[in-house]
């Protein structure tokens, strides 16, 4: 599986006091965490999620292409084209 990767947005560290201050005024069990904003696509970057014992996430900055997705399966023409030469199936593993 290929996942898109997202570079944090400018304004993070303001988000997230706000999202703080916000929370504080809640009772904690009613509090939600702070979730980060994904608006800034990282170009030719993703994370190649592969399956074998156990799983492995590569994060690879270099991919041939960004993804249009966020999730794309590898038997996906886009996600064999972005991660053509970053992985491959030759030792057996089972790419999900």
């Amino acid at each position: 599986m290929l996942v898109r990767a997202y570079d944090k947005v400018d304004n993070y560290d303001v988000l997230k006091w706000q999202h703080t201050n916000q929370q504080n005024r809640i009772p904690k069990r009613q509090r939600a965490p702070f979730i980060s904003p994904m608006t800034k696509v990282s170009k030719n970057a993703g994370y190649v999620v592969l399956k074998d014992a156990k799983v492995v996430v590569f994060y690879c900055n270099d991919v041939k292409l960004t993804p249009n997705s966020p999730l794309l399966p590898m038997d996906n023409e886009e996600a064999i084209h972005a991660v053509n030469g970053v992985c491959t199936n030759e030792d057996g593993l089972v790419l999900k």
